[in-house]
């Protein structure tokens, strides 16, 4: 096989939905160690949680670069291309200076493979091509979010961490984190690093308890951020009514970004950066796919755990309380599903399940249809999302569109609304 050849399959590999997890820390450091370890001449703010991880990051993105710092975001899943992984101010890698990384990284692989013998997964394959992109762009700081737990994640090969950042905390992909919260928040406190400041959410006592423990044990300081409430928001943007950032309107949609906002708010604080940059950053952040508007009557979100589907369910009963609704929703196939969809019960609403496209992890609609059913939902399953969104509209319903973020691309790819934001 030729090298041209073998690239190219390389690259259609890094590009594909992303395999099962590895956890480990072994085959990404020996992967970087033949990149030069680009990771060690940054600088990071480490990103982990349950939910809001991604939130947190673009409003922190969003904050430093308006503050003056070349700021780098790694986060994932990547909703319609990988490059959204690797963003430097705003801007996603570009297809050639990804596929020129992607060459170095291809060569560094088969070392690795070599020396560990394990080939990298996806997950590390990303991680490394944004480690070399950013040292490349000359970041002053990286934002990053953990993939999956943090103590054994992909992204925890740094050392070099300013802040750590611990979002919500709640179960998830227990069969990798545990099915105690405690054990759930000792992976993500896993993040944390010798006397180095640590920012948490507002946490269930039995979360904080193990950041604060392992905080203690690391020498950090350790900062909890407040709860906001507010009973005023515009169309689903909540508008902050107490205290320093009174009358601020957030820039992501959904009640839940009050804590995720109070959480970034902390960070910015504790980075000290000055205060137009966080309105700034709270006023102009943007992140697909999280409660988002796709049309008069369509909106997407995220959600796909028990936690998250809760903060859905909060922000439908806020915005569109006597309103009926149909789901669209597609799941993976290592999801405990009942849980979301009792959340999501009420009277009127139909269920419309598909599976993601091209994606093996996926579980099948009628498979999930049935699940849904046996719950005493009115659900069916569709071919696909453009054959489930034309049987939603018939509804006259407000349409959900949730259970998967990988959903996202195929709404868009579908072009179901052309002009969907």
């Amino acid at each position: 096989m030729s090298y041209y050849r073998a690239s190219k399959e390389f690259t259609g590999y890094a590009n594909s939905f992303q395999s099962v997890a590895r956890l480990g820390l072994e085959s990404i450091s020996v992967l970087l160690k033949h990149l030069g370890n680009p990771q060690d001449k940054l600088k990071f703010i480490h990103v982990a949680g349950t939910n809001g991880k991604g939130s947190v990051c673009v409003f922190l993105q969003s904050m430093l670069t308006h503050a003056g710092f070349k700021t780098g975001l790694y986060t994932s899943p990547n909703m319609i291309c990988v490059n959204e992984r690797v963003n430097v101010d705003g801007k996603n890698i570009s297809d050639d200076d990804m596929h020129r990384i992607l060459d170095m990284v291809n060569e560094a692989c088969k070392l690795t493979e070599k020396e560990v013998g394990l080939y990298p997964t996806q997950f590390e394959i990303w991680t490394a091509m944004g480690m070399v992109y950013f040292l490349e762009q000359g970041c002053d700081y990286v934002v990053l979010e953990t993939g999956l737990g943090g103590r054994l994640d992909a992204t925890n090969v740094i050392t070099t961490t300013v802040l750590s950042v611990i979002t919500h905390i709640a179960l998830d992909h227990t069969q990798y984190l545990g099915d105690t919260l405690s054990k759930v928040a000792f992976e993500k406190a896993g993040i944390i690093k010798q006397g180095k400041d640590v920012v948490s959410a507002y946490q269930s006592a039995e979360a904080a308890e193990v950041i604060k423990s392992v905080s203690e044990e690391r020498g950090c300081n350790l900062y909890f951020a407040e709860k906001i409430s507010t009973d005023k928001y515009d169309g689903v943007y909540e508008i902050i009514s107490k205290g320093e950032f009174s009358g601020v309107k957030l820039s992501l949609g959904g009640i839940n970004q009050l804590d995720n906002a109070s959480c970034a708010i902390l960070a910015a604080k504790t980075l000290n950066i000055p205060k137009e940059s966080i309105v700034y950053g709270l006023t102009h952040a943007k992140h697909v796919g999280r409660f988002e508007k796709m049309g008069t009557d369509t909106y997407f979100d995220g959600a796909h755990n028990p936690d998250g589907v809760l903060a859905l369910r909060k922000n439908l009963d806020r915005y569109f309380a006597d309103t009926k609704k149909v789901y669209i929703m597609a799941a993976m196939a290592d999801k405990e599903v009942g849980e979301s969809l009792e959340i999501l019960k009420e009277e009127g609403c139909e269920f419309k399940m598909v599976a993601v496209k091209d994606n093996e992890r996926s579980m099948g609609g009628e498979e999930f249809a049935k699940k849904a059913r046996a719950l005493g939902l009115d659900a069916s399953s569709y071919e696909d999302i453009k054959e489930a969104y034309a049987a939603a509209k018939k509804t006259g319903k407000l349409i959900i569109i949730c259970g998967s973020l990988y959903l996202y691309k195929d709404f868009v790819e579908s072009k179901i609304l052309p002009e969907y934001k």
